[in-house]
């Protein structure tokens, strides 16, 4: 047996790599008064951590409806470019769901999310350049920035920065997480 019910999805825009826009799932609603709350219960969560700048990607978003869209993420209007980081405002779906009778655990598929993690490391290596002197070598290297193309991972430098991960998936970040 199943059954179909309504909900709005709500979304967040943002700019991912390269310039795409991508759409983050923040929330499901039953109605637009309950999606509306989304925004804003998501609006003050990013906004303790200091202004907000939108780059609307729908043009009927404003200040006066939170940028928020009631519509398709596809939406013709809509913009398909956001510069990387740029929060582009909220789209809200309306959509279609079908549930089965048996939710038990062993049934229901978990929803996997795409996220960024902002990660880095270290490297070393050598560069070989021709000088009158060993600091000449060195402020040629210094001056000239480029990486060797011979290069070896540093043991135990791989790290995870928490704080730029919540910040590029325009989440809040816990108040017990540490950096």
């Amino acid at each position: 047996m199943t059954m179909a019910n309504q909900v709005y999805a709500v979304f967040v825009v943002y700019g991912e790599g390269y310039g795409y826009t991508a759409f983050d799932l923040i929330g499901l609603a039953t109605s637009e008064t309950a999606a509306r709350q989304v925004v804003q219960d998501h609006l003050d969560k990013i906004s303790q951590r200091g202004k907000i700048e939108f780059s609307p990607v729908h043009p009927s978003m404003n200040q006066e409806n939170n940028f928020t869209f009631f519509g398709s993420r596809n939406d013709p209007q809509g913009k398909s470019y956001l510069s990387w980081s740029k929060l582009g405002g909220f789209v809200v779906e309306k959509m279609e769901t079908v549930s089965t009778a048996d939710t038990s655990p062993s049934n229901v598929e978990p929803v996997l999310r795409k996220f960024t993690v902002a990660v880095s490391w270290q490297e070393y290596g050598e560069i070989e350049v021709e000088a009158r002197s060993l600091e000449a070598a060195i402020a040629k290297v210094d001056a000239d920035g480029e990486l060797p193309s011979d290069h070896e991972y540093v043991d135990g430098s791989f790290e995870i920065n928490h704080e730029v991960s919540y910040e590029i998936n325009c989440l809040p970040m816990p108040e017990d997480s540490e950096s």
